[in-house]
């Protein structure tokens, strides 16, 4: 696939990737401008709004700026991530994590501003919420009775909380199936919400709790970190000055 490479002169290199791909690229004065069938367009244009790019049919479509790199300190010791803090200018950046062991995420509405730094935790990704390697995930046993949507077990853990959820593995085919979040719960027994869609329950199977993904994130663990930030939309335009990341070794 083609692309569209800048040469920062001042840096003495490559500095960034665009979506539009001109015919021809000129300046005149202190104005860049392209050619795409036909047409010229003027870049860095102060009226037009952000992330206006012209598409392969040279129609002006609005495009996502990203912006991907790493966090590669001590590359040999396994760490936990457990936040991100933005300096910008705003903060309307969605954020895809992934590391070489877990992966998460940050929306835009889960910045808070502090001290004029965009500060917010990094949530793991729902679909990590029924993983075993993590302290999230708590075995339960197999119930010793059930009565609808009630279950008793010999016993329960005491961290219980209404957003934990309650799901069980299939013994025919050792398939995770999501029971529902938590009513009601003591030292031995539990309630849910009525599933929906109805599920099949089978006996023998494990039951385990997994609590909320978000609500229980503490970041998410490995070697090294890559970062993705998205800006979407029009808008006005954006600074991003530096990005941070609140970084632990991990001793588990």
């Amino acid at each position: 696939m083609a692309n569209t490479i800048s040469f920062d002169e001042k840096n003495n290199g490559w500095t960034s990737m665009w979506s539009y791909k001109p015919e021809w690229m000129s300046r005149l004065g202190d104005n860049f401008y392209s050619f795409k069938k036909g047409q010229l367009f003027r870049h860095h244009s102060e009226v037009s709004p952000k992330n206006f790019f012209y598409n392969e049919d040279g129609v002006l479509t609005n495009h996502d700026s990203t912006i991907t790199f790493a966090f590669n300190q001590d590359p040999s010791d396994v760490k936990h991530f457990k936040t991100i803090s933005l300096e910008s200018s705003d903060n309307n950046w969605d954020v895809e994590l992934k590391s070489t062991m877990d992966s998460g995420y940050i929306s835009s509405s889960h910045f808070q501003t502090r001290e004029g730094e965009h500060y917010a935790f990094i949530r793991r990704n729902e679909a990590d919420s029924t993983d075993f390697h993590h302290i999230s995930v708590q075995g339960l046993g197999t119930p010793i009775s059930r009565s609808e949507n009630t279950y008793t077990f010999n016993s329960l853990p005491s961290f219980l909380s209404e957003e934990d959820c309650l799901y069980f593995v299939k013994p025919s085919d050792s398939t995770i199936v999501k029971v529902g979040k938590l009513v009601s719960f003591d030292l031995y027994q539990l309630t849910t919400i009525t599933p929906n869609p109805s599920i099949t329950i089978e006996n023998n199977a494990f039951y385990f709790i997994a609590k909320n993904a978000e609500a229980e994130s503490y970041g998410i663990k490995g070697y090294v970190l890559e970062v993705k930030l998205t800006s979407t939309g029009e808008g006005t335009p954006q600074d991003l000055y530096s990005v941070n990341a609140e970084v632990f070794k991990s001793f588990q």
